[in-house]
């Protein structure tokens, strides 16, 4: 079951890699299905939870061969660039998760709008929500370098990196 994990965790970076070069993948090239053969004698009851296509909790099990198929599919991407977010605008599934990175000589702090309340999202304020220790507020609240979020909410919400300008709308349906 580790070397399942391992294996698991390697091809993920490895697709996150190829996606963050220049010209790299889309997000719908983006689902890795690795498959890996368990160890001998490995209990029949082996399980490991990963997610399906619209990042829903699944879980696989190893077939009579001991062979495991894990389908992954990686979170939306929104990157940071001197230039502003790119994409600008996304539009994800409820329950879907967004990567902010930063490929910018900028800092970053992705913020809910409006700036500078941050209380677009969750109806509460940057001082009522940071830290987001409920994981419900839309605000990566402080500086960093990748941030990730579940819009676990239908409607158009729109961001800004905190201090710079630079905005985009996610739109969940």
């Amino acid at each position: 079951m580790k070397k399942l994990l391992i294996g698991v965790a390697v091809i993920v970076v490895l697709a996150v890699g190829y996606y963050l070069l220049p010209g790299g993948a889309k997000k719908e090239d983006l689902v890795v299905t690795p498959t890996v053969k368990t160890e001998e004698g490995t209990p029949k009851d082996t399980s490991a939870t990963t997610t399906d296509s619209s990042n829903k909790p699944v879980v696989v099990s190893p077939d009579s061969n001991g062979t495991v198929s894990v389908k992954m599919v990686l979170p939306a991407l929104v990157a940071l660039t001197d230039s502003g977010f790119s994409p600008s605008s996304t539009t994800i599934k409820k329950g879907d998760t967004v990567l902010f990175i930063n490929k910018s000589s900028k800092k970053m702090w992705v913020a809910s709008d409006p700036h500078p309340a941050h209380n677009g999202y969750s109806g509460t304020t940057l001082s009522e929500h940071c830290p987001d220790t409920a994981g419900v507020a839309f605000d990566q609240c402080s500086e960093d370098n990748a941030y990730s979020f579940t819009f676990e909410k239908v409607g158009t919400w729109g961001f800004h990196n905190h201090g710079t300008g630079d905005s985009g709308v996610i739109i969940v349906q």
